[in-house]
């Protein structure tokens, strides 16, 4: 059990601070990366506050773009009507054929802003900054 303020229950509500709506699609993978990043920062310095510093300059620009769901997606996706129901319904059934998945993702789906994790792939051998 750990107290209250110590570095290990802070560092499970920075966790909570990347949420993001579930139709982002991104939670599990803001998580998983996330947790990676921490622990790799972790392990290359010797304090704390640094390590969260790093951390949080490599995660921000993914959390950011994982977060950046139009207002109005929740409404388009939770109808209340049979009518708003059926046009869903029929825009996902569109949606899922593999041509205009080919053809959104072409168009819609900028560069995105993933963490450039080989930039840890050698820091189980290299010494801790600031050591």
């Amino acid at each position: 059990m750990t107290a209250a303020g110590s570095p290990l229950s802070v560092s499970r509500r920075r966790d909570a601070a990347w949420c993001a709506t579930p139709l982002a699609g991104i939670g599990a993978t803001l998580a998983v990366t996330g947790a990676y990043v921490l622990a790799e920062e972790l392990a290359r310095h010797d304090s704390i506050a640094a390590a969260f510093e790093a951390y949080e300059q490599q995660i921000r620009p993914m959390v950011e773009d994982g977060q950046g769901v139009p207002k109005l997606a929740p409404r388009l996706m939770h109808p209340k009507t049979r009518l708003g129901i059926r046009l869903l319904h029929g825009t996902l059934g569109l949606a899922s054929l593999e041509p205009v998945r080919n053809l959104t993702a072409k168009l819609v789906v900028g560069p995105g802003k993933e963490v450039d994790l080989s930039r840890y792939d050698a820091a189980a051998s290299a010494p801790a900054q600031g050591r």
